[in-house]
């Protein structure tokens, strides 16, 4: 069980990683060292992990009936509202914009996905 919980928030802290190379309005704070850097990305992970696996399941009852009507494409908006309430929450994290939310959602996505589908 931790294992499994340390495994998800390493995936999510890799996913932001990716996000933040990929997309220039995505910003994490590195820190002054390595290991200050590391352990940033674990914050966020483990934020994004709290989101994913105790808030998002709330969300989807309350909003089951949107995820219906959208053939679940309100899916991608509780994924939008998990990283910009992590952006909120960690002062280390900046996303501007939303296109660049919708996007860096998009990328945490699919890396969860693939990397938990292997």
């Amino acid at each position: 069980m931790i294992i499994r919980a340390i495994l998800k928030i390493t995936v999510n802290a890799g996913a932001m990683y990716i996000a933040a190379a990929l997309l220039d309005d995505v910003v994490l704070d590195t820190g002054g060292s390595r290991l200050e850097f590391l352990g940033i990305l674990a914050l966020v992970g483990a934020v994004v992990w709290v989101g994913n696996s105790i808030i998002k399941p709330v969300l989807k009852v309350l909003t089951f009936p949107l995820i219906l009507v959208t053939f679940g494409l309100f899916n991608i908006v509780l994924n939008m509202l998990i990283l910009w309430g992590a952006d909120i929450l960690l002062p280390q994290l900046e996303i501007t914009g939303l296109l660049t939310l919708f996007l860096a959602s998009l990328i945490v996505s699919v890396v969860n996905s693939l990397l938990f589908f292997i």
